[in-house]
């Protein structure tokens, strides 16, 4: 079972290192082993009924195996295909849940479905749809941006996803201020936590919702603030070190506002 899973990880693990979006992906695999080791500690005491029949390695495990010999050549000539990611957990998962079954019963499938789930926060998104949600994001920050802006009597313009401030320049919603990365982080916190607590499906459900809207609600603040900060001509301080101390150039306040927007998420969900 762990070779399966180190073969996923091996594939994944170039999307981790290049993507921001999914840097979280070498703490998932701890934060799904942690998940599994808790559930079966609780559970210690628990039985499961013998049962003399068991096959679903032959049914389920084997073909999962199977499929990952062709995925595995398809991953050699198109590496960076993300449905390929999909497939492969999919197979990874279906193997696990098999052999899960035919040594520990329904009973260890039921409680360790969820840590294996898990790992799926840290798959990339299928690339069509994560480039229309980042950009559908950026359209909605950037036209809330402009409304508050003109509701505070400043003179602005919105070109496609970038806000015209006049003698001041521009201002440009990119990928970093649609709110996507605060809305996975935001997933991977509500998820974790939801099975930490052992919470309900329903209590589970409502908790990533308020944890999306906590995150895309901080992430609209930060956005406003950094383009409230080039409307009073005060742009030079976004990109340029606050301070410098002994040789060493302090963050700038656009980066200083993306820790202080992750760890409000945090503090927030938590």
């Amino acid at each position: 079972m762990f070779g399966v899973w180190g073969m996923l990880i091996y594939q994944l693990q170039t999307t981790w290192n290049l993507n921001e979006q999914y840097a979280h992906g070498y703490l998932v695999p701890l934060l799904c082993l942690y998940l599994a080791v808790k559930t079966q500690n609780v559970n210690a005491d628990s039985k499961d009924i013998e049962s003399r029949d068991r096959r679903a390695w032959l049914y389920l495990g084997v073909p999962s195996i199977l499929l990952l010999f062709p995925l595995w050549i398809v991953r050699e000539a198109n590496s960076d295909w993300r449905l390929l990611n999909v497939a492969l957990f999919a197979c990874t998962f279906l193997f696990s849940l098999a052999l899960l079954y035919d040594r520990r019963g329904l009973r260890k499938v039921k409680l360790l479905a969820f840590p294996l789930l898990f790992f799926a926060v840290a798959i990339p998104w299928p690339l069509a749809m994560d480039l229309q949600l980042t950009q559908w994001l950026q359209g909605r920050v950037s036209s809330l941006i402009v409304d508050s802006l003109l509701l505070l009597g400043h003179e602005v313009r919105l070109r496609g996803n970038v806000i015209d401030v006049g003698v001041f320049g521009q201002v440009g919603v990119d990928e970093a201020c649609s709110g996507i990365h605060g809305l996975q982080a935001s997933l991977v916190v509500t998820l974790f936590l939801g099975a930490y607590y052992n919470l309900g499906i329903v209590r589970r459900m409502v908790y990533c919702i308020a944890g999306t809207i906590v995150a895309l609600a901080l992430n609209l603040a930060r956005a406003f603030c950094l383009s409230y900060f080039q409307v009073k001509g005060k742009g030079d301080l976004l990109h340029e070190p606050l301070f410098s101390m002994f040789g060493t150039d302090a963050p700038s306040l656009h980066d200083m506002a993306g820790w202080i927007e992750s760890g409000g998420i945090l503090i927030l969900l938590i």
